[in-house]
C-alpha cells in the first residue's frame, strides 16, 4: 500500500521570475522531510509534499533557515505587499535620468538605441547588467557559489574561470545557432511585428514583476529544462564547470529568452552570436564579483530600489522597442529620437 502524502502550502515573498522558482525549489528540497516541492511565481506560493504531517509554522521556520541567504522568505499567511512610495519615486527619477542620457547619446550619434525593433549592442549589454543581479543572480549565481564551495582552494580559480569562459563562449556559439535557425525562415514584416509584440509582452511581465506591485505569469522555457541544468550542479570533475557554463544558456530567465528571440529574429549567424555574446559579457561583472565574494553580496545587490529601477528601465526599453516596431510597420510616424 502506498504511503499517504501530506501537502503544505506556504506564501513566498521575494520571487520575481521563473529562475526564482527553481532556486526556492532547490533549497527546500534539502529539507529531510520534503519529498517534492513546487514553487509558483504567479500565486506567490510554494507547495511541499511529505510522507508525514508537519505543522506549517514549524515548516516555515525551517524553510526560512534554508532560504536565509537567498533573499526569499516563506510564511503561513498571505504576505501583504508593502508599497514603499519613496522607492518608486527614487526609481522613477533614476530611470528618467538613464533614459534621457540614452536619448542624448542617440541624438549625438554615440549610441544607437532605436533604429529598428532590434536592440543595439550597447542596450543588450545594459540588459545583461540588469539580468546579472536579478534572475541570473538567482540561479547562475547559485551555480557559481556551489562551484566555489566544491573545489579546493588551489582549484577554485581554475574551475570558476572555466565556468565563466565556457559560459561566454557558449552563448556566442549558441547565439550563432539561433541566428542560423532564423536565417532559414523568411520573416516578412507582419511576422516580425508579431514577434516584437510577443517580446513586448515578455519584457513587460518581467518588468512588472520586478516592480513588485503584483505578480504576472511569464512566458518561459519549460521548467524541466532548468531542472536539467541544475541536475549537473553537484557533480564533480573538470568537465563539469565547462558544461555548466555552456548549458546556462537554457535556464528559464526572461532576459535571456528575450535576447535569444532577438538573436533568432536577426536571421544572421554573426549578429545572433554577437547579441548573445554581448549579453553574456553584460552579466559577467556581477557574477565574477560573486565568485570571490559571498551570497550575502547578492542580497545587497537585490535591494528593493534596484529591482524597482531595473523594472522601470525594462518597461521603458520594451515600450521603445514596440514603438520602433509600430514605426517600421508604418502604423505611427518615425520616432523623433
Amino acid at each position: 500500500m502506498a504511503k499517504p502524502q501530506y501537502t503544505c502550502e506556504l506564501s513566498v515573498d521575494g520571487m520575481h521570475c521563473a529562475a526564482c522558482e527553481l532556486t526556492i525549489e532547490k533549497h527546500l528540497k534539502t529539507h529531510k522531510k520534503v519529498k517534492n516541492v513546487s514553487a509558483n511565481l504567479a500565486a506567490n506560493k510554494v507547495v511541499v509534499t511529505m510522507d508525514s504531517p508537519e505543522k506549517a509554522d514549524s515548516l516555515a521556520k525551517d524553510f526560512n533557515e534554508l532560504l536565509k541567504d537567498t533573499g526569499y522568505t516563506v510564511s503561513t499567511k498571505q504576505q501583504k505587499q508593502e508599497v514603499n512610495i519613496t522607492d518608486y519615486i527614487k526609481a522613477g527619477a533614476i530611470t528618467m535620468v538613464i533614459v534621457l542620457i540614452f536619448i542624448l547619446l542617440q541624438r549625438m550619434g554615440l549610441v544607437t538605441l532605436i533604429t529598428t525593433s532590434t536592440p543595439s549592442l550597447p542596450v543588450v549589454f545594459g540588459i545583461g547588467l540588469i539580468a546579472s543581479v536579478s534572475s541570473c543572480m538567482a540561479v547562475v549565481g547559485g551555480l557559481v557559489l556551489t562551484l566555489s564551495a566544491q573545489y579546493a582552494k588551489t582549484q577554485k580559480v581554475a574551475a570558476i574561470s572555466a565556468f565563466h569562459i565556457a559560459r561566454i563562449v557558449g552563448f556566442f556559439f549558441l547565439g550563432g545557432v539561433m541566428g542560423l535557425i532564423g536565417s532559414a525562415f523568411t520573416l516578412n514584416p507582419l511576422l516580425t511585428f508579431v514577434i516584437d509584440v510577443i517580446l513586448f509582452v515578455v519584457m513587460i511581465s518581467v518588468g512588472i514583476n520586478m516592480l513588485e506591485l503584483f505578480p504576472l505569469p511569464q512566458v518561459q522555457m519549460p521548467k524541466f529544462m532548468g531542472k536539467w541544468v541544475l541536475s549537473f550542479e553537484g557533480k564533480r570533475g573538470w568537465i563539469m564547470p565547462i558544461l555548466l557554463g555552456i548549458i546556462t544558456f537554457f535556464l528559464p530567465c526572461g532576459f535571456t529568452q528575450s535576447m535569444q528571440v532577438y538573436a533568432l529574429q536577426s536571421g544572421n549567424v554573426l549578429h545572433g552570436a554577437l547579441i548573445m555574446l554581448v549579453f553574456a559579457l553584460g552579466t559577467f561583472p556581477a557574477l565574477a564579483v560573486l565568485s570571490v565574494a559571498s551570497v550575502k553580496l547578492s542580497k545587497t545587490l537585490q535591494s528593493g530600489l534596484f529591482f524597482k529601477t531595473a523594472g522601470m528601465i525594462i518597461i521603458c526599453f520594451a515600450a521603445f522597442n514596440l514603438l520602433a516596431a509600430l514605426s517600421v510597420m508604418g502604423i505611427i510616424p518615425p520616432l523623433g529620437i
